[in-house]
Protein backbone atom coordinates (compact mmCIF):
# COMPACT_ATOMS: atom_id res chain seq x y z
CA UNK A 1 0.00 0.00 0.00
CA UNK A 2 1.40 3.45 -1.27
CA UNK A 3 1.95 5.55 1.81
CA UNK A 4 -0.01 8.77 1.28
CA UNK A 5 2.13 11.42 2.33
CA UNK A 6 4.69 10.32 -0.61
CA UNK A 7 1.79 11.57 -2.50
CA UNK A 8 1.84 14.69 -5.22
CA UNK A 9 -0.06 17.47 -3.31
CA UNK A 10 -2.62 18.60 -5.84
CA UNK A 11 -2.63 22.72 -6.96
CA UNK A 12 -6.50 23.60 -6.18
CA UNK A 13 -7.82 26.82 -8.22
CA UNK A 14 -7.51 29.74 -6.33
CA UNK A 15 -11.10 31.67 -6.76
CA UNK A 16 -11.58 33.58 -9.62
CA UNK A 17 -10.28 37.47 -9.49
CA UNK A 18 -12.59 38.88 -12.66
CA UNK A 19 -11.82 42.42 -12.89
CA UNK A 20 -9.04 42.80 -9.96
CA UNK A 21 -5.76 44.20 -11.12
CA UNK A 22 -2.83 42.36 -10.88
CA UNK A 23 -0.90 43.30 -7.54
CA UNK A 24 2.98 44.16 -8.25
CA UNK A 25 3.95 40.64 -7.17
CA UNK A 26 1.39 38.94 -8.98
CA UNK A 27 3.31 40.62 -12.31
CA UNK A 28 7.14 39.24 -11.05
CA UNK A 29 5.40 35.69 -10.26
CA UNK A 30 3.49 35.57 -13.63
CA UNK A 31 6.37 37.18 -15.68
CA UNK A 32 9.08 34.41 -14.28
CA UNK A 33 6.41 31.56 -14.90
CA UNK A 34 5.30 32.86 -18.92
CA UNK A 35 8.09 31.43 -20.55
CA UNK A 36 7.88 28.23 -20.08
CA UNK A 37 4.38 27.37 -18.57
CA UNK A 38 0.78 27.93 -20.45
CA UNK A 39 -1.34 30.61 -19.58
CA UNK A 40 -4.30 28.30 -18.77
CA UNK A 41 -1.96 26.56 -16.23
CA UNK A 42 -0.69 29.99 -14.90
CA UNK A 43 -4.50 31.43 -14.64
CA UNK A 44 -5.11 28.61 -12.70
CA UNK A 45 -2.32 29.00 -9.95
CA UNK A 46 -3.43 32.91 -9.87
CA UNK A 47 -7.72 32.72 -9.53
CA UNK A 48 -7.27 34.75 -13.35
CA UNK A 49 -8.46 33.54 -16.96
CA UNK A 50 -5.77 32.62 -19.52
CA UNK A 51 -6.88 35.65 -22.00
CA UNK A 52 -6.11 37.92 -18.85
CA UNK A 53 -2.62 36.23 -18.73
CA UNK A 54 -2.01 36.96 -22.21
CA UNK A 55 -3.09 41.01 -22.32
CA UNK A 56 -0.09 41.13 -19.36
CA UNK A 57 2.02 39.26 -21.93
CA UNK A 58 1.09 41.44 -24.61
CA UNK A 59 1.71 44.65 -21.96
CA UNK A 60 5.44 43.48 -20.86
CA UNK A 61 6.84 41.92 -23.86
CA UNK A 62 6.86 38.49 -22.49
CA UNK A 63 7.90 35.69 -24.99
CA UNK A 64 7.18 31.73 -24.62
CA UNK A 65 10.97 30.25 -24.63
CA UNK A 66 12.15 27.56 -27.56
CA UNK A 67 11.62 24.50 -25.25
CA UNK A 68 8.29 25.13 -24.59
CA UNK A 69 7.29 26.25 -28.41
CA UNK A 70 8.69 22.92 -29.49
CA UNK A 71 6.99 21.11 -26.92
CA UNK A 72 3.53 22.37 -27.10
CA UNK A 73 0.76 20.41 -29.75
CA UNK A 74 -0.24 23.11 -32.50
CA UNK A 75 2.21 25.45 -32.73
CA UNK A 76 3.71 26.31 -36.18
CA UNK A 77 7.37 25.24 -37.24
CA UNK A 78 9.53 27.26 -38.39
CA UNK A 79 9.73 26.88 -42.44
CA UNK A 80 6.22 24.84 -42.27
CA UNK A 81 4.24 24.80 -44.88
CA UNK A 82 0.08 24.80 -45.01
CA UNK A 83 -1.87 21.92 -46.48
CA UNK A 84 -3.65 24.41 -48.78
CA UNK A 85 -0.49 25.77 -50.30
CA UNK A 86 -1.01 26.33 -54.22
CA UNK A 87 -4.41 25.35 -53.89
CA UNK A 88 -6.83 27.74 -55.53
CA UNK A 89 -10.21 27.72 -55.30
CA UNK A 90 -12.78 26.59 -52.22
CA UNK A 91 -11.45 23.55 -51.14
CA UNK A 92 -15.04 22.31 -48.99
CA UNK A 93 -17.33 23.43 -51.62
CA UNK A 94 -20.05 20.72 -52.18
CA UNK A 95 -23.68 20.63 -53.85
CA UNK A 96 -24.99 22.42 -50.96
CA UNK A 97 -22.66 25.22 -51.22
CA UNK A 98 -23.57 28.62 -52.40
CA UNK A 99 -22.60 28.99 -56.19
CA UNK A 100 -21.40 31.84 -58.18
CA UNK A 101 -24.44 34.34 -58.82
CA UNK A 102 -26.73 32.45 -56.32
CA UNK A 103 -29.94 34.92 -55.27
CA UNK A 104 -31.29 33.90 -51.48
CA UNK A 105 -34.68 33.50 -51.52
CA UNK A 106 -35.14 36.26 -49.18
CA UNK A 107 -33.86 39.00 -51.97
CA UNK A 108 -35.75 41.88 -52.86
CA UNK A 109 -35.32 43.54 -55.55
CA UNK A 110 -35.10 46.99 -56.04
CA UNK A 111 -38.16 49.18 -55.59
CA UNK A 112 -40.04 46.47 -52.96
CA UNK A 113 -42.10 47.99 -50.47
CA UNK A 114 -42.13 46.37 -47.29
CA UNK A 115 -44.76 47.54 -44.46
CA UNK A 116 -42.59 46.76 -40.90
CA UNK A 117 -44.42 47.25 -37.17
CA UNK A 118 -42.38 49.60 -34.89
CA UNK A 119 -43.41 48.04 -31.35
CA UNK A 120 -41.95 51.04 -29.39
CA UNK A 121 -43.70 53.32 -31.35
CA UNK A 122 -47.31 51.03 -31.65
CA UNK A 123 -47.33 52.24 -35.52
CA UNK A 124 -46.50 50.72 -38.82
CA UNK A 125 -43.80 52.39 -41.47
CA UNK A 126 -43.79 51.26 -45.23
CA UNK A 127 -40.21 51.11 -46.41
CA UNK A 128 -39.26 51.12 -50.02
CA UNK A 129 -35.66 49.87 -51.02
CA UNK A 130 -33.48 51.87 -53.25
CA UNK A 131 -29.87 52.10 -53.73
CA UNK A 132 -29.87 48.94 -51.59
CA UNK A 133 -31.00 50.03 -48.80
CA UNK A 134 -34.47 50.27 -47.00
CA UNK A 135 -35.90 53.95 -46.54
CA UNK A 136 -39.28 54.96 -45.15
CA UNK A 137 -40.63 55.43 -47.85
CA UNK A 138 -42.64 58.99 -47.25
CA UNK A 139 -39.23 60.11 -46.75
CA UNK A 140 -37.99 58.75 -49.70
CA UNK A 141 -41.51 60.28 -52.03
CA UNK A 142 -40.84 63.85 -50.05
CA UNK A 143 -36.78 63.69 -51.53
CA UNK A 144 -38.19 62.51 -55.03
CA UNK A 145 -40.14 65.59 -55.61
CA UNK A 146 -38.74 67.94 -53.21
CA UNK A 147 -35.34 67.55 -52.40
CA UNK A 148 -33.42 66.85 -49.60
CA UNK A 149 -34.88 67.31 -46.17
CA UNK A 150 -33.43 70.22 -44.00
CA UNK A 151 -31.77 69.48 -40.87
CA UNK A 152 -33.83 69.24 -37.80
CA UNK A 153 -37.89 68.52 -39.47
CA UNK A 154 -39.60 66.12 -40.77
CA UNK A 155 -42.22 64.48 -43.12
CA UNK A 156 -45.50 63.98 -41.49
CA UNK A 157 -48.57 62.75 -42.50
CA UNK A 158 -51.76 65.23 -42.82
CA UNK A 159 -54.31 62.92 -41.87
CA UNK A 160 -51.66 61.05 -39.66
CA UNK A 161 -52.21 57.95 -41.12
CA UNK A 162 -49.08 56.30 -42.18
CA UNK A 163 -50.21 54.31 -44.13
CA UNK A 164 -50.74 56.66 -46.72
CA UNK A 165 -47.71 57.49 -48.30
CA UNK A 166 -48.81 59.66 -51.46
CA UNK A 167 -46.58 62.95 -51.27
CA UNK A 168 -50.12 65.05 -50.88
CA UNK A 169 -50.53 63.80 -47.48
CA UNK A 170 -47.30 64.80 -46.51
CA UNK A 171 -46.24 68.19 -44.63
CA UNK A 172 -42.29 69.12 -44.12
CA UNK A 173 -42.56 70.44 -40.64
CA UNK A 174 -40.23 71.19 -37.16
CA UNK A 175 -39.49 68.68 -34.29
CA UNK A 176 -41.34 71.36 -32.37
CA UNK A 177 -44.23 71.19 -34.36
CA UNK A 178 -44.31 67.68 -34.64
CA UNK A 179 -43.95 67.20 -30.69
CA UNK A 180 -46.90 69.63 -30.48
CA UNK A 181 -49.32 67.59 -33.13
CA UNK A 182 -48.58 64.18 -31.27
CA UNK A 183 -49.15 65.45 -28.05
CA UNK A 184 -51.94 63.25 -26.38
CA UNK A 185 -52.83 65.51 -23.71
CA UNK A 186 -55.15 62.88 -21.94
CA UNK A 187 -51.61 60.09 -21.50
CA UNK A 188 -49.48 62.63 -20.33
CA UNK A 189 -52.03 63.84 -17.35
CA UNK A 190 -52.93 59.96 -16.73
CA UNK A 191 -48.77 59.74 -16.76
CA UNK A 192 -48.09 62.61 -14.73
CA UNK A 193 -50.49 61.13 -11.91
CA UNK A 194 -49.01 57.94 -12.08
CA UNK A 195 -45.82 59.63 -11.39
CA UNK A 196 -47.48 61.67 -8.46
CA UNK A 197 -48.29 58.73 -6.56
CA UNK A 198 -44.61 56.48 -7.29
CA UNK A 199 -43.20 59.29 -5.42
CA UNK A 200 -45.40 60.06 -2.65
CA UNK A 201 -44.96 56.01 -2.19
CA UNK A 202 -40.95 56.93 -2.08
CA UNK A 203 -41.66 59.80 -0.17
CA UNK A 204 -43.82 57.89 3.02
CA UNK A 205 -41.14 55.14 2.76
CA UNK A 206 -38.24 57.57 2.91
CA UNK A 207 -36.82 56.53 -0.42
CA UNK A 208 -35.23 59.31 -2.56
CA UNK A 209 -36.88 61.05 -5.25
CA UNK A 210 -36.74 60.51 -8.57
CA UNK A 211 -38.51 63.40 -10.28
CA UNK A 212 -39.15 66.83 -9.64
CA UNK A 213 -42.64 66.14 -8.11
CA UNK A 214 -41.02 64.29 -5.32
CA UNK A 215 -38.20 67.00 -4.51
CA UNK A 216 -41.21 68.72 -4.50
CA UNK A 217 -42.69 66.81 -1.69
CA UNK A 218 -39.35 66.99 0.13
CA UNK A 219 -39.51 70.45 0.13
CA UNK A 220 -42.52 70.96 0.76
CA UNK A 221 -42.11 68.69 4.19
CA UNK A 222 -39.41 70.64 5.36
Amino acid sequence: MINELYLPIPIRRIAYNKGKYFTINEIEAIGSLYPFMSNNEIGKQFGRSASSIKNLSNKYGWIKNNEYLKSKPGCFKKGGKGWNKGIKKYMGANKTSFHTGHVPSNFKKEGTISLRYHLRAGISYKYIKANKKWILLHRYNWVQKYGKIPIGMVIAFKDKNTDNCDVENLMLISRQENLKRNLNREKAIEKMKLLWRKEKLRFNYGLKPITGFGKLLNNNAK
